[in-house]
C-alpha cells in the first residue's frame, strides 16, 4: 500500500491521548472522537496580515492549506496560504477580495471541500450568498453566484428607458427596445442565451412611426418581429429580409392592429408558437388578453376570446409560456415588481390558470442596501431561456444599474426551482445571519442568527449551491437560553456531525453541545460543556473545525488575530 500514513498514536505529559507521529502535508488521518472536548493546551493564536480590520467569520480550506478571514470592516474576504496544513502559524497573507458591492456587513464565511464555491452572510443584506471560483480557492476569481450570467450597464449601449428585451435565433441573438430612444436594438450572443457574452450589432430605427415601444415578440423562424406601441395602443408587424437581423438586409413594416378596445396602456405580448394565439397585458386594466388569430401570424385576423383581470401589483410587463403552453409567468414591474409564475390546466387557455406562485428577487435583500449586484432593484422584464432551464431578468433602477441577469433553473419552466445564488433565509423569520456551515456531504446548510440567537436549518437538491429553489427549510433551534443577547458569533460541527460548537461572543466562550441524530438541528441537543476565551480575546469571533476533526479555530476581533485549539480524543 503506497502514501498511506504511519506513525504513532500517544503522547507525553498530562495529556497522553494527543496525537504524536509522522506527518505528511499530502494525507491526514480522520480522527473519530471516542471524547469530543474542548481542551486548553496547545492554544496557538496568528495575527492577520490583512491591512483590514474587525474581523468576524474564518473558514479553512479542506486540505488545511488555506484559510480565509470575513472582515465587517470594509466588508472584504481575506485569503491565507498555510504553509504547513491546518497550522495557522504557518499563514501568510495572499490577498483580499472586496464584498462591498454585494453585503457590506459581512459575518461569517464558507467554503466548498472543493475549493469552487464561497459562501459569505451579514447582517446588511440579511441572505446568505454563494460566489463561484473559476481557480479553486482562489479569491481573485470569484463571480457571484453558479453560472449566474450578467449583462451589466445596458445603458450605455441601448440607452434610457429600457422596457423589454427577447432572444432569438435559438438564443444566439438578443434584442432590446426602449421608449426614449424608439428603436430595437441588436445583439450577437456567442454563447446562446448567456447574456454575458453578447456582442453589439446595430440597431433598427422606427422613426416617427413608433414612439412607446414597450413590448416584443418574433416569429419563430426570425422573418417577422412585433413590437407593442404604448402610444396609440397597437401592435406592429415588421418582416426582415434577413432571418432574425434588424441590421442588414430590408426591415420594412407590414401592418399594424389597435387593441385599445381591450386595454388603452398595452405593454407586452407574445404568441402561441404556431401563431394561432395571441396575448397581451395591459395597466389600464391590470389584465391579461386573449386573441385568436384566425390566420397564423397575420395579426389582421386577431379576435378577442377574453380577459384575465388582477393578475399583477398593478403594473403588468411582459408575459411568457412554457413551450407546451401549460406555463405562464408574467413579470409586475417597479421596485416592489415580482414574476407570477400561473399554471394552465388548460394549455394556452388563461382562463384555466390558478392562483399564482410568485418569485419576488426584492424581497429576500434589505431594500435599505439598493445597487447591490446580485439581485434586482427594480424589476421591468422577465425571459425563460435555453429550453426553459434558466430565467433573465431586467433590471433598470437607473443609468448605473440598467442589466439582465440570467439565472439557471433546476427543472424546465418552473420558477420555485430558480438558483438564484441566495439562501431566501430572510424569508424564515431572520435578520442578522452571523455564520454559516454544511455538513460533510453538503445536502445540510446552516445559518446562525445573531439577533435572536437561533440556527436555521435547510436542506439542499443540489449539494452546496445556493438557491431559492434548491432548498427546503428543515426547521430551526433556539439557543436563546444558553446564549448571550447579540451573542451568536459562529458555529461548527465536529466531522462526524455528533457535536456542535457555538461562539457566544458576549461571554467569551465556546459551547459545546451534543446531537443526537448526526447533523440534524431539529433532533434533540443537549449542552455538554464550555470554554472561556478570556485569556485569548475581549471579542471572539466566528469558528471553524478542521476537515480531520482535530482543530477548532476562532477569530479574535479585538487583536485581529486568529487562534486554534486542539481536540483531543
Amino acid at each position: 500500500m503506497t502514501n498511506k500514513r504511519r506513525g504513532l498514536i500517544g503522547g507525553t505529559g498530562s495529556n497522553s491521548n494527543s496525537a504524536s507521529g509522522l506527518v505528511s502535508n499530502d494525507d491526514y488521518l480522520r480522527l473519530s472522537f471516542n471524547q469530543k472536548q474542548l481542551e486548553n493546551f496547545g492554544v496557538v493564536s496568528k495575527e492577520l496580515g490583512s491591512s483590514k480590520t474587525y474581523t468576524r467569520g474564518i473558514c479553512i480550506s479542506s486540505d488545511g492549506r488555506k484559510f480565509y478571514a470575513v472582515h465587517s470592516s470594509g466588508a472584504y474576504f481575506a485569503e491565507y496560504t498555510l504553509s504547513t496544513p491546518f497550522d495557522i502559524t504557518s499563514g501568510t497573507y495572499v490577498r483580499d477580495f472586496n464584498l462591498t458591492s454585494f453585503e457590506s456587513q459581512a459575518y461569517g464565511v464558507a467554503i466548498s471541500p472543493d475549493g469552487r464555491y464561497f459562501y459569505v452572510c451579514g447582517t446588511a443584506r440579511d441572505n446568505p450568498i454563494m460566489f463561484t471560483a473559476s481557480t479553486p480557492y482562489d479569491i481573485s476569481t470569484l463571480t457571484y453566484g453558479n453560472n449566474i450570467r450578467l449583462f451589466d450597464n445596458i445603458f450605455n449601449i441601448a440607452g434610457a428607458g429600457l422596457e423589454a428585451f427577447e432572444f432569438g435565433d435559438n438564443g444566439n441573438k438578443l434584442y432590446i427596445i426602449g421608449s426614449t430612444y424608439d428603436n430595437i436594438r441588436q445583439f450577437s450572443l456567442s454563447t446562446p442565451y448567456d447574456v454575458g457574452t453578447q456582442s453589439y450589432d446595430g440597431e433598427y430605427s422606427f422613426g416617427a412611426t413608433i414612439t412607446i415601444p414597450v413590448g416584443i415578440s418574433w416569429k419563430p423562424d426570425g422573418t417577422r418581429v412585433f413590437i407593442m406601441n404604448q402610444n396609440n395602443d397597437s401592435i406592429y408587424e415588421y418582416s426582415c429580409s434577413n432571418a432574425w437581423d434588424v441590421t442588414t438586409g430590408t426591415v420594412s413594416l407590414v401592418q399594424s392592429e389597435s387593441v385599445t378596445l381591450q386595454d388603452s396602456a398595452p405593454v407586452g405580448l407574445t404568441f402561441k408558437p404556431d401563431g394561432t394565439k395571441m396575448y397581451i397585458t395591459g395597466d389600464t386594466g391590470n389584465e391579461i388578453d386573449e386573441y385568436d388569430l384566425g390566420t397564423a401570424w397575420d395579426i389582421s385576423t386577431k379576435t378577442f376570446v377574453q380577459v384575465k383581470t388582477s393578475v399583477s401589483n398593478g403594473a403588468p410587463g411582459n408575459i411568457a409560456f412554457s413551450s407546451d403552453g401549460t406555463t405562464m409567468i408574467l413579470t409586475s414591474r417597479g421596485t416592489g415588481g415580482r414574476v407570477d409564475q400561473f399554471t394552465l390546466s388548460t394549455a394556452w387557455d388563461i382562463s384555466t390558470a390558478g392562483s399564482p406562485t410568485a418569485y419576488d428577487p426584492n424581497e429576500s435583500p434589505l431594500t435599505t442596501q439598493t445597487n447591490t449586484k446580485g439581485y434586482i432593484t427594480s424589476l421591468e422584464c422577465a425571459v425563460f431561456g435555453n429550453d426553459g432551464m434558466s430565467i433573465s431578468l431586467m433590471d433598470v433602477y437607473d443609468t448605473n444599474t440598467d442589466r439582465i441577469i440570467t439565472y439557471p433553473l433546476r427543472s424546465a419552466y418552473d420558477l420555485t426551482t430558480i438558483l438564484n445564488g441566495v439562501l431566501g433565509s430572510s424569508k424564515n423569520g431572520f435578520t442578522a445571519p452571523s455564520d454559516l456551515k454544511f455538513n460533510k456531504d453538503g445536502t445540510k446548510c446552516y445559518v446562525c442568527d445573531i439577533s435572536n440567537r437561533t440556527i436555521y436549518q435547510y436542506s439542499l437538491t443540489i449539494p452546496y449551491i445556493i438557491g431559492e429553489g434548491n432548498k427546503s427549510f428543515d426547521g430551526s433551534r433556539s439557543l436563546s437560553g444558553d446564549i448571550s443577547t447579540n451573542g451568536l458569533q459562529g458555529m461548527a460541527f465536529d466531522v462526524n456531525g455528533e457535536c456542535l460548537y457555538v461562539m457566544d461572543q458576549y461571554a467569551d466562550r465556546i459551547i459545546q453541545y451534543n446531537v443526537s441524530t448526526a447533523f440534524d438541528l431539529t433532533s434533540t441537543i443537549t449542552l455538554d460543556k464550555t470554554f472561556t476565551l478570556n485569556d485569548y480575546d475581549q471579542t471572539p469571533g466566528g469558528l471553524d473545525i478542521s476537515s480531520i476533526g482535530h482543530k477548532l479555530y476562532f477569530m479574535g476581533q479585538y487583536y485581529n488575530k486568529i487562534f486554534s485549539l486542539d481536540l483531543i480524543f
